[in-house]
């Protein structure tokens, strides 16, 4: 462990980066979803067709969608975090044959999020407060399959940092950003057993809740994008901007076969509000960084009639901003590489180089304070339906996260109580 990842913990709680991050969260009402309830500030809209569950502000029109906002740090890749090239692409498909990633695929950059480290007490109640709201859509979902005697499989928001403790809590999210490659213009079993967190009293204290040094980052370099091509800079970058996707410096390799789709500039933005190119996410969104998201919420049913339901519940991004860098170690992103037993790729068509205020106004408005203030005393010292996207990349791209999404069994999560308004310190479960 490396002091200079111990200090920007420290500095960010005594120069008061992490108070003023939750005042300013303080301000964003319920637009926040952990000041926010299911069944209250928003609901679920349960079509006929598709059977897939969305959620919109309660009392508004059906075709209108709930937007949160979500803050965290950002995990490293053995917990869940996905940022690379292929995304979360699956490139094994059945009977041993290499699923390209091609035109038609969905690939998406995932981005776990935990608890900051060395949070203030109102911080740390603040990031438990989102897991509760989240906690209380499956519930509610978890009560209608009791009833109804079904056991889904279920992939949930929530996962725990430590699945093999035996008394394990769901303290982890993920975020799903948009999907990662389009064209010009485009701009596993039932839930692991985890306890849940109820909602807690956010106190104005300021000091540090954990005093416990964060675990050691991963040894790694940074990267830069190729040379043997235009890298677009100044007007050329904006939202929406397609560029080459050589420009990641891991779309190497025949598993790669995309013809017209390019690599899509989505609304991702650093402590200064620049947008963050996808060539230098993997420095910018590395392990330790805090962010605030605004996203989208969704319940992807499949197989509702006749076999085993199975259901996934996804938060998609539709805009990230950078509240707190991070100086750990960049993760080093390896080209995809193909086992032996599947089936030969034929080479890439493009060459691969070896009520409250509403969310989307809040955030904004959140982007621009944070953007002064963070920067001062942290450096220096209705949208298009979703998706489904459930998959999960494999092949040689690091550890696995140490979650288990698909465990057998109905989801029975026991959940956290309420702090103490006194010292803000432990976790008090119940059954």
């Amino acid at each position: 462990m490396s002091d200079t990842t111990v200090t920007i913990y420290d500095r960010r709680l005594t120069s008061g980066v992490y108070s003023s991050i939750a005042q300013d969260i303080r301000r964003l009402g319920t637009a926040f979803l952990g000041a926010a309830s299911f069944n209250q500030q928003f609901v679920r809209v349960a079509p006929k067709w598709p059977p897939h569950f969305s959620y919109k502000p309660k009392g508004s029109d059906a075709s209108k969608e709930y937007r949160c906002i979500l803050f965290g740090e950002i995990a490293s890749g053995a917990l869940g975090t996905v940022l690379c090239a292929a995304g979360n692409h699956v490139f094994e498909g059945a009977d041993n044959m290499l699923v390209h990633l091609t035109d038609d695929s969905k690939s998406r950059d995932i981005l776990a999020m935990i608890c900051p480290q060395k949070p203030t007490a109102a911080l740390r109640a603040m990031f438990n407060n989102q897991l509760a709201t989240l906690g209380e859509i499956r519930a509610f979902d978890e009560e209608e399959e009791r009833m109804a005697q079904k056991t889904p499989y279920v992939k949930d928001f929530v996962r725990s940092s430590n699945p093999d403790a035996p008394d394990a809590v769901a303290d982890m999210f993920v975020v799903h950003l948009p999907v990662k490659y389009q064209k010009n213009g485009g701009g596993s079993g039932t839930a692991t057993a985890f306890k849940r967190f109820q909602k807690q009293t956010v106190y104005d204290d300021d000091d540090a809740e954990d005093s416990s040094p964060p675990g050691a980052p991963p040894k790694d370099a940074c990267p830069t994008a190729g040379t043997d091509f235009h890298v677009p800079t100044g007007e050329e970058v904006h939202v929406g901007a397609c560029y080459d996707p050589r420009l990641l410096y891991d779309y190497r390799g025949p598993a790669f076969k995309l013809v017209n789709n390019k690599l899509i500039q989505h609304d991702i933005r650093d402590i200064n509000d620049q947008l963050i190119t996808p060539w230098a996410a993997y420095e910018e969104l590395r392990p330790g960084t805090l962010v605030l998201v605004e996203a989208t919420i969704h319940c992807f049913r499949f197989n509702v009639n006749g076999k085993r339901e199975r259901k996934v519940y996804q938060l998609h991004a539709e805009r990230v901003n950078v509240l707190a860098t991070s100086d750990t170690e960049v993760e080093i992103r390896i080209p995809p590489v193909i086992p032996p037993h599947l089936q030969p790729a034929t080479p890439s068509p493009v060459p691969a180089i070896e009520t409250p205020e509403d969310a989307s106004a809040a955030f904004a408005n959140f982007r621009k304070r944070k953007a002064i203030s963070t920067a001062d005393s942290d450096t220096g010292t209705p949208t298009k339906a979703a998706k489904p996207d459930e998959s999960e990349t494999k092949i040689d791209k690091g550890k696995k996260p140490v979650h288990e999404d698909n465990a057998a069994g109905p989801s029975k999560l026991r959940r956290a109580g309420r702090k103490s308004g006194n010292n803000g310190e432990g976790m008090d479960c119940d059954n």
